[in-house]
C-alpha cells in the first residue's frame, strides 16, 4: 500500500498545518522535564523546547497546550497514547543551570559536594514529583477519557546509585480518547492462551470453578467449554516487558546531523503495539514530539501514513535519513517477520 510520510520542523504546541479531525492515532513521548538539552541544526541549544520550563507547573501547562491541539486534530474515533517519565524533586538534571528558581542550599548535604544546585519545586526534596499522573489528571479535567494506564516494564533499565529505595525500571503510557466509542482492533494483539487455561477449557467447568467460585450445577453465566477461550488468544496485558534501545548513530552520523551524544528513543515495539491495535490500515499516525522518528518508521512498515514534527532541525535530518536512506526499515521488517509479528 502506498503511504505518505511528512517530516517537518515545528512546535508540537502549534499544529496549525494539520486539519481538524484528521488524525487516526497519536503516539508520542514529550521531552521529560529537566532531562535533555535539544539542539538546532548547528549544535546550539533550543531553550524554548518543552521540558526546559522553569518549574513543573509550567511544564504541565505546556503539556496541556499540546493536549488541546491533540483534541483538535484527532478524529472523534481516534486515540492518543502518551509516554512520560517522572523525576525526583531536587535531583540533578542536564539543564539545571538553565532552570529559573534553582538555588544552592548549603544546609542540604549532597554526595556531589557544595557546587550542586537543588531545584525548588512545590514537592519536597527526594519525593517523586508525580508528573505522569499530574498530566493524566489534568487531561481528564480537560475532558479526555483516560481509557487505560499501561506499564512499560524495562528489563534492562538504567542502574542507579541510590541506597535507600529500589531502582525505577518502569514508565507509564496513557491511552486517551475523545469519546466512549473509538477505533480498536485489539484482536491483532492477542497472545496465545496459557496451557493451564486450555486444559481447564477442555475439562469443562473444572474443579476450580466448582469448589471455589460456583456450585457445580451453576457455572458462570454464559460459560461453556467452547466459549471459555477466545479463538484468537488472550488479550495482551497492561504491563508489557520491553527492553529499551533504539537507534545508535555512529560518531560520523552524529557530527553530520549535529546530534547530541545521548538519545532517548522508545523501542519500535511500542508504536507497533499501538498502531496495530488502535489504527486502521492506511490510517494517519501523528507524532508531534517525533525525535528520532521511530513512530513514522513503524507506521511505514505497517502500511500507515504519518506526520512527524520536531522542534529540532537536527532530529528532522535524522528522521529523513532513517526513513529514506538507512537500512533501519529493512532490518526491523526482517526481525519482526522472523518473530512472526508481521
Amino acid at each position: 500500500m502506498k503511504t505518505r510520510h511528512s517530516i517537518r520542523v515545528g512546535d508540537a504546541l502549534d499544529m496549525i498545518s494539520i486539519p481538524d479531525d484528521s488524525i487516526d492515532l497519536i503516539v508520542t513521548s514529550p521531552p521529560y522535564f529537566g532531562q535533555r538539552i535539544y539542539l538546532d541544526g548547528v549544535g546550539n541549544p533550543i531553550t524554548h523546547a518543552v521540558g526546559s520550563e522553569a518549574t513543573p507547573a509550567e511544564y504541565l501547562d505546556a503539556l496541556a497546550s499540546f493536549m488541546t491541539e491533540a483534541w483538535r486534530v484527532i478524529k472523534p474515533i481516534g486515540s492518543v497514547f502518551v509516554n512520560l517519565g517522572d523525576k525526583y524533586a531536587g535531583s540533578g538534571g542536564h539543564n539545571n543551570d538553565r532552570i529559573q528558581g534553582t538555588k544552592y542550599d548549603p544546609e542540604i548535604p549532597t554526595r556531589d559536594g557544595p557546587s550542586r544546585y537543588v531545584k525548588v519545586t512545590e514537592v519536597r526534596r527526594k519525593s517523586l514529583i508525580g508528573l505522569p499522573w499530574r498530566f493524566a489528571l489534568q487531561a481528564m479535567d480537560a475532558g479526555w477519557i483516560l481509557r487505560q494506564e499501561l506499564i512499560w516494564d524495562k528489563p534492562n533499565g538504567m542502574p542507579e546509585s541510590v541506597t535507600d529505595r529500589t531502582r525505577r525500571t518502569h514508565e507509564q503510557w496513557f491511552h486517551f480518547t475523545k469519546n466512549e466509542m473509538y477505533f480498536a482492533a485489539v484482536d491483532e494483539l492477542r497472545e496465545p492462551h496459557q496451557e493451564v487455561s486450555e486444559k481447564r477449557a477442555k475439562r469443562g467447568q473444572g474443579e476450580d470453578w466448582a469448589k471455589n467460585r460456583h456450585p457445580p450445577d451453576q457455572p458462570p453465566q454464559g460459560w461453556t467449554p467452547e466459549t471459555a477461550l477466545h479463538a484468537l488468544g488472550k488479550l495482551p496485558s497492561s504491563v508489557q516487558r520491553i527492553s529499551t534501545g533504539g537507534i545508535r548513530p555512529t560518531a560520523e552520523e552524529k557530527a553530520k546531523f549535529g546530534l547530541p551524544d545521548h538519545f532517548a528513543p522508545y523501542p519500535a515495539e511500542w508504536p507497533r503495539f499501538f498502531i496495530l491495535g488502535w489504527s486502521p490500515v492506511g490510517g494517519l499516525i501523528l507524532d508531534p514530539f517525533a525525535g528520532t522518528g521511530t513512530t513514522s518508521l513503524v507506521a511505514k512498515i505497517l502500511d500507515r501514513s504519518s506526520i512527524s514534527i520536531d522542534i529540532s532541525p537536527a532530529y528532522v535530518k535524522l528522521m529523513n535519513w532513517r526513513l529514506y536512506v538507512s537500512d533501519h526499515e529493512k532490518k526491523l521488517t526482517v526481525k519482526w517477520r522472523k518473530r512472526g509479528l508481521l
